[in-house]
């Protein structure tokens, strides 16, 4: 299966967000408020729905922080293959959001990644205390996925992507809606792959989640 979507969610540590137009007016003032070097890794979670055709599996949505030296140049970084999790709670109005040919992923940091990511922290804390200035950013992409239905080889592939960063706050809707074709013709794919092998390996989330958490 190859790689078709790129990174889409930039939001750098505590003040900016890019890809601004594809954000909903209302989540710009909670995403600008946003910094992952307090946020609590291990209470992370990713909500991405797509046409029901899309399959994911596991590694297939990643996230990545960085962190620029802005004195030496010098980038302190990690990368993260996020954790599909299936048939697990979430908040009922994201349920309500899906429509009937949409299908819902939930993921999240597994637990060495969640302590690489407060490693992370702290080092980039020690960093900026030590009076060192620079500049970072959290992001989420994609890095494969494929289709089970040929209608949706050429698009549209309408998604939605919803951060929640810690365990008390909600979820915060970063795009809506989303037609990723333009993603794909920006990597250079005309059309999403098909799934091969008869899907083996896809995890197939359910089409709405089954309680609230």
């Amino acid at each position: 299966m190859r790689p078709f979507l790129g990174p889409l969610l930039a939001a750098s540590l505590g003040l900016c967000t890019v890809a601004c137009t594809s954000i909903p007016p209302s989540a710009m003032a909670q995403l600008a408020l946003l910094d992952p070097l307090t946020m609590k890794p291990a209470d992370i979670r990713v909500v991405v729905t797509f046409p029901d055709g899309i399959r994911l599996k596991q590694g297939d949505v990643v996230m990545d922080i960085v962190w620029k030296n802005a004195e030496t140049g010098a980038e302190t970084k990690r990368h993260f293959a996020l954790e599909l999790v299936t048939g697990n709670a979430v908040a009922p109005k994201i349920g309500r959001m899906l429509r009937e040919d949409e299908r819902l992923y939930l993921l999240m940091l597994n637990a060495a990644d969640a302590e690489r990511f407060q490693e992370m922290q702290a080092e980039v804390l020690k960093a900026r205390s030590a009076g060192a200035e620079g500049t970072g950013s959290l992001s989420v992409g994609f890095a494969g996925g494929c289709t089970a239905d040929p209608s949706l080889k050429s698009g549209p592939v309408r998604t939605s992507v919803l951060l929640r960063p810690d365990g008390e706050s909600g979820y915060i809707p970063v795009f809506a809606d989303m037609d990723l074709m333009g993603v794909l013709k920006t990597a250079g794919l005309r059309e999403v792959p098909a799934c091969e092998d008869g899907l083996a390996g896809m995890v197939t989330a359910p089409a709405t989640p089954d309680a609230a958490q």
